[in-house]
């Protein structure tokens, strides 16, 4: 037995390979792919999402018309979809954290903390870029991990010209 197939069943035998690899689509089909060795490793892949649904496949559980019956795995597909979904999701979420993120900083708690932070840097612009104005006036956040319970070492007081500067870089990234 492969180290896959052994892990698969152990997977399965634990519950989680189902968690792992499940689609709520119905329409799927026997598909089959080409291991680097050569192998044929047969998997059932979703006609809607072209995601794998099962684990790999034994050929000995599969009789011999499965095996004959089964198509290439279309990769190209499942790729694609995967890249759509994922730049969704992601858009989603970053749409979801910066309404979040707006309503913070309207909070009492930012108010408070942003006058720790620029009381700490004397009203002195801490970026210092090119054409810098020198009198901070804003609060930027080095880091969005930790966004609503940020140290104060993830602060750094900016001017306006600055602060535009470096919010504009940092999402560019995000």
């Amino acid at each position: 037995m492969g180290l896959w197939n052994f892990l698969a069943e152990k997977l399965h035998a634990i519950g989680i390979a189902d968690a792992l690899y499940h689609c709520n689509h119905k329409n799927t089909k026997l598909v089959y792919r080409v291991a680097s060795n050569g192998v044929l490793q047969y998997t059932r892949q979703c006609q809607e999402c072209y995601q794998d649904t099962t684990l790999f496949i034994s050929h000995k559980k599969l009789s011999k018309a499965e095996r004959a019956s089964a198509t290439l795995r279309d990769s190209k597909a499942a790729k694609n979809w995967t890249r759509s979904y994922y730049s969704e999701r992601s858009k989603q979420q970053r749409e979801s954290f910066w309404k979040l993120y707006t309503e913070y900083l309207d909070s009492p708690e930012w108010a408070a903390k942003r006058a720790q932070v620029l009381r700490r840097d004397k009203y002195t612009c801490q970026i210092r870029k090119r054409g810098c104005t020198h009198k901070a006036v804003q609060v930027h956040h080095l880091t969005y991990k930790n966004v609503g319970n940020e140290p104060l070492e993830d602060l750094a007081s900016a001017c306006v010209h600055c602060h535009d500067i470096v919010t504009s870089e940092n999402r560019r990234y995000m």
